[in-house]
């Protein structure tokens, strides 16, 4: 096998794929799961104290497992271009009225993805959006990323936090109908 073939077997198998499989694509996406879930085992503890940063009243039964979390991601990738795309940035002192609005808002409950985490542990399912700590900051427990998706896929919204020149920041995109 050519390394361009191996590098092209090695990007099936990190992204999920839509439809039907063959045999190789579901050997190389079975191989990546693996890897994904021993990468796991090794950071599940540390994601559960993520977890309990954001949601204090959800654990590890709330996770939901990697095939799911990558069916979660190809549904929303398809439903997200017919939503509205909205993109501002903000100070991370302003992230509480963003989880605010999410947790009114996001009625049936919402799939958080938590820095990298996610990759490798699975997305948290939680039932209640009141669950959010409203309270969270980013720091030495989530890095950087949070992705908030409602249930019903209607709304989603990315909270990227970052430094530029000593200022600290978050890009917020919000997708809506």
């Amino acid at each position: 096998m050519t390394t361009e073939d191996q590098k092209s077997q090695i990007q099936k198998a990190k992204r999920p794929t839509e439809g039907a499989m063959n045999n190789s694509d579901t050997s190389a996406y079975r191989k990546a799961l693996l890897y994904r879930r021993a990468n796991g085992r090794k950071i599940i503890s540390s994601h559960l104290h993520k977890v309990a940063e954001i949601c204090p009243s959800s654990d590890h039964k709330n996770l939901i497992s990697l095939e799911e979390t990558d069916s979660l991601l190809v549904e929303f990738n398809s439903r997200r271009t017919a939503l509205l795309e909205f993109r501002r940035r903000i100070s991370p002192h302003e992230i509480q009225e963003v989880l605010e609005t999410i947790s009114k808002t996001y009625k049936g409950g919402a799939y958080i993805f938590i820095d990298e985490d996610w990759r490798y542990c699975g997305a948290l399912r939680i039932a209640e959006s009141w669950m959010i700590n409203k309270e969270f900051r980013f720091g030495p427990k989530i890095i950087n990323d949070l992705i908030f998706i409602d249930v019903g896929m209607e709304k989603a919204i990315s909270l990227d936090y970052f430094e530029i020149n000593g200022d600290t920041l978050v890009d917020v995109i919000e997708w809506e109908q």
